[in-house]
């Protein structure tokens, strides 16, 4: 059973929410953003440009700050989302809850950090969860779209899989090899769209 994190565990991008905080905290890094926001901002808006744009701002923020102090500080941030219920979707958390409770094989894959994912799932004391996600280290690894198939692979899980809940059209390589593909929080739109491209409505 496959679950994405953003916008399914927890609202918006987690990981994006945290480089803002960072870059905001420093004077010379928000000066730094603000210098590279005409060429990074646009990618944020393409699949292909996403993970450039992000290697770019997860600079920025790590630079001049010791390894150990900044997944540190992305520590603590979990920490707050997992006490911050508005930031937290939890019929989302229910839902994982009880596929582990009922002994299911339960995969977190995320574009999302890795050590933030896991963190979070820590703080439910979800230890047994598996998480497939983007590495900050030794590395940059982006972990969406397609790539998520590959990165699932790596892992030894491989298609099809029973069900795969997602929010996202860029979800949709998971969402073809689901038995089950379940959209959260759907637009009418989205369901349409997702719809047409698996070639199914049954699911809906």
């Amino acid at each position: 059973m496959l679950f994405d994190f953003d916008g399914v565990l927890v609202r918006g991008d987690a990981f994006g929410h945290f480089l803002r905080e960072r870059i905001r905290a420093s004077r010379w890094r928000h000066a730094l953003a603000v210098i590279v926001a005409p060429i990074a901002l646009p990618l944020l808006r393409t699949q292909r440009g996403l993970p450039i744009a992000t290697r770019i701002f997860s600079w920025i923020s790590r630079l001049g700050t010791d390894p150990a102090i900044y997944a540190q500080h992305l520590h603590e941030f979990a920490q707050r989302i997992a006490c911050g219920p508005a930031r937290e979707i939890v019929d989302g958390i229910d839902t994982l809850k009880r596929a582990c409770a009922a002994g299911d094989r339960v995969i977190v894959v995320s574009g999302n950090i890795d050590t933030l994912v896991r963190d979070l799932m820590a703080s439910h004391g979800l230890m047994q969860v598996e998480v497939v996600a983007s590495k900050l280290w030794p590395t940059r690894r982006h972990c969406i779209g397609r790539a998520k198939l590959a990165s699932l692979a790596q892992a030894g899980v491989m298609p099809p899989w029973d069900v795969a809940y997602s929010d996202s059209l860029a979800d949709l390589p998971i969402l073809q090899h689901a038995r089950r593909p379940v959209l959260v929080n759907a637009t009418p739109h989205l369901r349409r769209e997702v719809a047409r491209q698996l070639g199914r409505d049954d699911w809906r």
